[in-house]
């Protein structure tokens, strides 16, 4: 896998990547590979800049999709198309916050007007991370805050390496049509992703140990059963 990845990939974008990684690593004490920021940020920059050929993650707020719905207007990327990944799960979303009300609390009255301040369209008009999950929010999400240009044209973004080449997007305001396909998706969404550290660590750890070959596939299987078994039972 790793060889079928690297084939054909310019050692100038190795080292750029690299370079990221390091910068992360010690400006927040994680390297980009395991920060937020590589899995929830766009980062269409870097892939009209040909440091990156394909971007994999997650949308996490309407000026991000503008970004990404960009890159096909800019010369040389006009073939560039978004698409949902579904993998081993379908429909799929991260979840910032999750709510719910215990079914034994003295409370559900309150617990059930919080949650409808929660999830109403004043409190979700001002989300800092995540799209909102309020109809009348979102649609107001998508309304452009300032006058647009040409064709929709809104902002531009500029990216610099340490050499001096500098990269530039130009970003443009989503149409309708281009808002309705973002609906559509996000309507078709049912299934937050949950992260579980025990059930993720113990896939890594004897992952790793598999594919540098300490131990069989079979092996590794099995280690990763026994530790999560009484877990899993829970």
């Amino acid at each position: 896998v790793f060889d079928a990845q690297m084939d054909g990939i310019p050692e100038s974008s190795v080292e750029h990547y690299n370079e990221l990684n390091d910068y992360y690593l010690q400006d927040m004490g994680v390297t980009r590979d395991d920060s937020d920021y590589l899995r929830m940020y766009a980062d269409v920059v870097s892939y009209i800049g040909n440091y990156i050929y394909m971007k994999l993650g997650t949308l996490t707020y309407s000026y991000g999709y503008t970004e990404m719905i960009s890159a096909n207007r800019t010369e040389g990327f006009e073939d560039t198309a978004w698409t949902l990944m579904h993998g081993q799960s379908d429909n799929v979303f991260c979840a910032h916050t999750l709510l719910g009300i215990n079914a034994g609390s003295k409370n559900i009255s309150r617990a059930e007007d919080f949650i409808r301040v929660c999830l109403g369209k004043e409190n979700q008009s001002t989300l800092f991370k995540g799209f909102p999950v309020n109809k009348a929010a979102f649609e107001e999400d998508f309304i452009p805050g300032e006058e647009l240009g040409e064709d929709g044209y809104s902002s531009s973004l500029t990216m610099s390496s340490g050499d001096g080449a500098a990269v530039t997007l130009d970003i443009y305001w989503p149409n309708e049509k281009q808002i309705d396909d973002l609906r559509k998706c996000m309507e078709g969404l049912n299934t937050a992703y949950i992260e579980d550290d025990i059930l993720e660590e113990a896939v890594y750890e004897e992952g790793i140990n598999y594919m540098q070959g300490s131990k069989s596939l079979e092996e590794a299987v099995d280690d990763i059963e026994k530790k999560v078994s009484i877990y899993m039972a829970e």
